[in-house]
């Protein structure tokens, strides 16, 4: 008895210490091409783990990825493309088992719209959310994003060719991404 009892207060610390750990994130990540740009769509950890699975408490971002697959530089209609500047669902956080919304990230994130954005051939354009933004921890339950991106570009800086005159920005159309995920 007085060993079992020993052994027992032994590893009770170990126990007590002990989190569930979550070893299969399920990741997700949405992904649509055309015109020679790749847009990318995931859910993250703050470490940058793409996740559908999220311990209690811990901070799930959103992450929006542009990639220039052209051999020539694009040009980004910034004031048009950037999710933090319309409302396309980028901020939003929905129950699952009603379809509410949750008042998760903060709004007034303030996007710096430069006056040319330019991406280069291979070059990336990322848009997430800070950590700071995170108004609450999400409950236990299951949760959905509903992001549906608009991108534009110019095939010059200055919006002009020396041979036709102003640029046509070009739109490309691109799907709603969705991914479902928890927080255990």
């Amino acid at each position: 008895m007085k060993k079992s009892l020993f052994i027992t207060l032994l590893l009770l610390p170990f126990l007590w210490s002990c989190e569930q750990d979550i070893t299969d994130r399920k990741p997700v990540v949405r992904t649509f091409e055309q015109d020679g740009f790749r847009f990318t769509f995931s859910l993250q950890t703050e470490d940058g783990t793409n996740a559908t699975v999220f311990k209690e408490g811990e901070k799930m971002l959103p992450v929006y990825k542009v990639e220039n697959l052209n051999a020539d530089t694009a040009y980004i209609a910034e004031s048009y493309a950037d999710p933090r500047n319309y409302d396309t669902g980028f901020f939003n956080v929905y129950a699952a088992s009603d379809n509410s919304e949750i008042a998760y990230i903060a709004m007034d994130v303030l996007a710096i719209v430069k006056p040319c954005l330019h991406i280069t051939p291979s070059g990336v354009v990322e848009y997430t959310v800070s950590p700071s933004a995170i108004q609450k921890s999400l409950d236990k339950a299951s949760y959905y994003v509903a992001f549906t991106p608009r991108f534009a570009y110019y095939s010059s800086c200055c919006h002009y060719s020396d041979s036709e005159g102003l640029d046509e920005r070009i739109n490309i159309e691109i799907p709603e991404f969705k991914i479902n995920f928890e927080v255990k």
